[in-house]
């Protein structure tokens, strides 16, 4: 099984441009300002409405609204 690990990489302007081509083709988001994924903008659209969105004042009152 493939593991995958988010990464965070500074590098010169034109290198990146260099890099976002390929990482775009492999689906690979290489910045945290690329359109998200179908599963992402699903969940997006979901919380703008309030679906699965959790409140809680304190980490306690968190996982019991969570079941946890």
């Amino acid at each position: 099984m493939t593991k995958e690990a988010p990464t965070s990489v500074k590098m010169e302007c034109d290198m990146r441009d260099e890099f976002r081509a390929p990482a775009n083709e492999r689906n690979c988001s290489s910045t945290y300002n690329e359109i998200p994924n179908t599963l992402t903008a699903k969940a997006i659209a979901k919380s703008r409405k309030g679906e699965g969105v959790f409140n809680a004042t304190s980490s306690s009152k968190l996982y019991k609204q969570l079941g946890i």
